[in-house]
Parts: C-alpha cells; sequence; structure tokens
C-alpha cells in the first residue's frame, strides 16, 4: 500500500445476513505498526462493501510504504478483499489490482438466498477451501451436519470432499425444523471437528 498514489483496499462482506466487523492495521516497510493501528470498521452491511484509502488516512506519512493487515471479527459476516493502486500523476497509467491473500487456511461457505425454505424443498451449500495465499485446495475432507437434516441423501452428519477447484456443493433438506447448519474443515481426517480446525455454522428452517 502506498500513502502517495491513490491506494486502497477494498472489502466485501460475502454474508447475505450477517454484518461484518473487521480491524486494519498498517505496517511500514521496516514492520512496526503505524496510526491510525488499530483500525476498527463496524457493522459492514451484508453484501456491503468498506474502501480504506491510504491519503484519506491523516495520521499515515504521505510517503508512506508498506503492508495492511485485516483481522476478521469471530462470528462476523464472511469477508473478501482487494487492493487497488492507481497513479494519477501518470496519464494513462491504469491501476493494479491484487487478492489480499489469507494468513492462515480459509474456510468459505455460501449458505443461499436465505434460512427459510418449504418442506421436501433441496437446497445447496458451496463450501470453498483455500490455502494461505487464497489458492483452492482440491480433495479436502469438510464435515457437514444439521440434526435431523438429510445431508447428500443421508444422515446428517456425513462427510464431503472438495473437487479439484477446491469446491464442494451439498444438497440437504428438512422437514418442520430449525437448526444450525454446520461446516467443518477435517484438517486431520479423522471424522471430528476438532477446536482449532476451521467451521462455519448458521440456522436454516424448513417449514410447511
Amino acid at each position: 500500500m502506498s500513502g502517495n498514489d491513490n491506494s486502497g483496499v477494498q472489502l466485501f462482506n460475502t454474508s447475505t445476513t450477517t454484518a461484518a466487523t473487521v480491524t486494519v492495521d498498517f505496517y511500514n516497510a521496516n514492520g512496526p505498526a503505524q496510526p491510525p493501528s488499530p483500525l476498527t470498521l463496524a457493522g459492514i452491511a451484508p453484501r456491503g462493501a468498506v474502501t480504506v484509502y491510504a491519503p484519506s488516512q491523516g495520521t499515515l506519512p504521505s510517503d508512506f510504504q508498506g503492508q495492511v493487515r485485516v483481522t476478521h471479527a469471530p462470528g462476523s459476516g464472511q469477508m473478501v478483499a482487494i487492493t487497488n493502486n492507481v497513479n494519477y500523476d501518470v496519464q494513462a497509467d491504469g491501476s493494479a489490482a491484487f487478492n489480499v491473500s489469507t494468513a492462515d487456511r480459509a474456510l468459505r461457505v455460501d449458505y443461499g438466498p436465505g434460512p427459510g425454505f418449504k418442506n421436501g424443498v433441496h437446497t445447496f451449500i458451496v463450501a470453498q477451501t483455500v490455502d494461505e495465499n487464497g489458492v483452492q485446495m482440491p480433495a479436502q475432507q469438510l464435515i457437514v451436519s444439521g440434526p435431523g437434516l438429510t445431508i447428500n441423501g443421508g444422515a446428517s452428519p456425513q462427510i464431503v470432499a472438495t473437487n479439484m477447484f477446491g469446491i464442494a456443493t451439498i444438497e440437504l433438506w428438512g422437514t418442520n425444523t430449525t437448526v444450525p447448519v454446520t461446516v467443518c474443515w477435517d484438517l486431520n481426517t479423522n471424522t471430528a471437528c476438532d477446536p482449532g480446525e476451521p467451521q462455519l455454522s448458521q440456522s436454516m428452517s424448513w417449514t410447511p
């Protein structure tokens, strides 16, 4: 990130239902954190976005060159981010955009357009596993559970694997029930969701 170009980080909340909170820290080229670190951005609306521009941060020096770290608050909406760098001092210079990499392996789950469905309606959730650089990870074992639900044609819980693109599509349905649907990345493949393994959960319901 650069302070003297129009350089920023775009943060997108991919959740359809849950607001997101993140904390942004700025680090100079030598490593120390710089004001306004930590910058907390609360209440990013579902499917909403926030842009953090370096030139708009008055406490950053105009010649700032460094990195940013975006920390996601547990339980808030899932986030993705890109950086955008534009040099307006050079005409027709264009811009450059870069995906923000994850510091750890990450599990992402799209629970679909809404939490409520009619009895007998088969719906799908989509899970994605990525490595520390944001690259999709194939052949990863996931545990999908929802008490009383039918998952991929069998009783809960079910073991599923990501495809060659690091994605697993899971079919589930229920009857007269509202339950949390949980996806856990079974990193050690012991068929149990252990403490520290990535997992996401969202309430879903089926009614007459």
